[in-house]
């Protein structure tokens, strides 16, 4: 269903790549109902499938005045603010999910499914506030509706589960391209191809032409974590990896090899990144 709401402060520039396009519609063709990508403003981005509302839903917004649009506005806002998927029954007694899309910390859009109906949970009634506008309507709705596809609760919840690992396949594969992302995604893989280079913020600033705290509030949006967070944690990973499968090298040496001076000082931010010491790493 599509709908004009208006709620964000910002906008964001992103096209979903083929495969998150044929994701969405090999989704939609399994389970016989429409899953769509709306941007953060409540736009449509794509249809799996080029996929239209169902009939039902179609014959439904004609007589249902703006009810359809209002709806979903509301659960827009709400899967904004609880931050997490809303499956809920919509006022024409059909099931659909919205599943925020996050990227970071940040939410970029949301995935939108439906309708279906739920077995012993969705059954067909009329809305006092519905407006028919021909002969026939509610019987037309009724067929409408008794052709919707219908699931079992357990098979409902296994569809949610799948849908959130779709979203979270498309965010880590990034299939999403995104002005700002591809903006630093050079930068982001310069520092985790070598995790040894230690970059200053000016440094990493001046190479793709923001300032620092500029470059800062991208990494933080984007990533979830600050510029030397994300260039510390690349070198603990890469330092992990080291530790274990070179057991002889000694630490010292691992530490020089990421960029640390002082061995201590290695040890002691390991510590508090990794919670144990580098050595541990080691035992077993």
């Amino acid at each position: 269903m599509h709908n004009q709401m208006k709620t964000s402060s910002f906008q964001i520039e992103y096209l979903l790549q083929p495969k998150a396009r044929q994701l969405l519609g090999h989704f939609s063709s399994l389970l016989h109902f429409r899953t769509t990508f709306y941007s953060l403003d409540g736009e449509v981005v794509c249809a799996g499938l080029d996929c239209p509302s169902s009939k039902y839903c179609q014959l439904l917004w004609t007589a249902s005045e703006g009810q359809c649009d209002a709806q979903n506005r509301k659960m827009f806002k709400q899967v904004l603010l609880q931050n997490k998927c809303i499956c809920y029954t919509c006022h024409g007694q059909l099931t659909e999910a919205i599943l925020p899309v996050t990227l970071g910390d940040r939410t970029i859009g949301f995935i939108m499914i439906g309708q279906f109906r739920i077995l012993g949970k969705n059954t067909f009634s009329i809305s006092k506030d519905w407006n028919p506008k021909s002969p026939g309507f509610y019987r037309r709705l009724q067929q409408y509706y008794e052709k919707t596809p219908i699931y079992s609760q357990q098979q409902a919840d296994s569809i949610l589960q799948i849908l959130q690992l779709m979203a979270d396949y498309i965010i880590t594969h990034y299939l999403i391209t995104m002005k700002d992302f591809d903006l630093i995604q050079p930068l982001i893989d310069r520092i985790q191809n070598n995790p040894a280079e230690t970059l200053t913020i000016q440094e990493a600033a001046t190479s793709i032409g923001r300032s620092p705290s500029s470059l800062f509030q991208l990494f933080k949006t984007l990533t979830g974590k600050g510029f030397r967070q994300f260039q510390i944690e690349c070198k603990l990973n890469e330092a992990d990896r080291l530790l274990k499968i070179f057991p002889q090298i000694p630490i010292k040496e691992i530490a020089e090899q990421m960029g640390f001076t002082d061995p201590l000082y290695f040890s002691r931010l390991y510590r508090k990144y990794r919670g144990v010491s580098p050595s541990s790493q080691r035992l077993g």
